[in-house]
């Protein structure tokens, strides 16, 4: 994701004519959001409103940066909150809608390879906690992993947790893995969308994500977990468990 300025001419002209351009990100792609204390990397976007429905604005806080640990994350990461809170001029009750959306990434597609994306999630009850909601308080309430495609109109769900089924969300990170080798040779967008009704209590949920991964993959062959070394007194033997 690199903005080029050029300036060019024709071969029998005098004038030179600037112009930018900016390539896209590509595989692998890796986004661990440790580049900044404050700021989202660039290309992210937040949105308030039904990213399903296509309802969605701009919003500065819909998820944020932060550099405390949380959800068993101890580096940086993002974050946002659902819940439902009483409206001061209304008294009707107001649900949160929040997206999470990356920059456009290039699917380059790889004969023999599957394109894989991971991420590490967690859901608490504060920012900062590790203690997992109860079932009352994931009433009303999704949480959504989405992808769209350049031409696409609408946002495809990839993953989703829904009411009793949020409980599934583990409260210290885990890695969710997804295969994209069907959107091979596209430009795709992914979101992060999390949600509440009116149905919710006012008791917040965090959610939390980082290490977000494209790569591709071999599916012949097992992915390493940690490098293996064993070492006598002039030799040394490295591998992969």
């Amino acid at each position: 994701f690199t903005t080029y300025y050029v300036r060019i001419k024709p071969a029998c002209a005098d004038e030179w004519v600037a112009t930018k351009f900016t390539t896209k990100y590509g595989v692998p792609y890796t986004e661990t959001f440790n580049a900044s204390n404050s700021y989202l990397p660039a290309g992210w976007e937040r949105f308030e409103g039904d990213l399903l429905a296509g309802t969605t604005t701009a919003s500065t806080y819909a998820w944020s940066l932060t550099t405390t640990p949380g959800g068993g994350l101890t580096d940086n990461h993002v974050y946002c909150y659902t819940n439902t809170q009483s409206s001061y001029s209304t008294g009707l009750l107001t649900p949160r809608l929040l997206s999470l959306v990356s920059p456009d990434v290039y699917l380059l597609q790889q004969t023999g390879y599957d394109l894989i994306l991971s991420y590490d999630m967690a859901m608490t009850t504060s920012a900062s906690g590790t203690a997992s909601p109860e079932r009352a308080r994931v009433k009303g309430r999704s949480f959504n992993l989405c992808i769209m495609a350049t031409g696409d109109t609408a946002w495809t769900v990839l993953q989703s947790w829904k009411d009793s089924a949020m409980l599934e969300i583990p409260a210290i990170a885990e890695q969710q893995t997804v295969d994209l080798s069907a959107y091979a040779g596209q430009t795709v967008r992914l979101a992060f969308f999390a949600s509440s009704d009116t149905t919710s209590t006012s008791s917040s949920v965090y959610h939390h994500i980082d290490n977000i991964r494209l790569r591709h993959v071999n599916p012949n062959c097992a992915t390493p977990v940690a490098h293996v070394v064993s070492s006598a007194q002039t030799t040394a033997t490295v591998g992969w468990d």
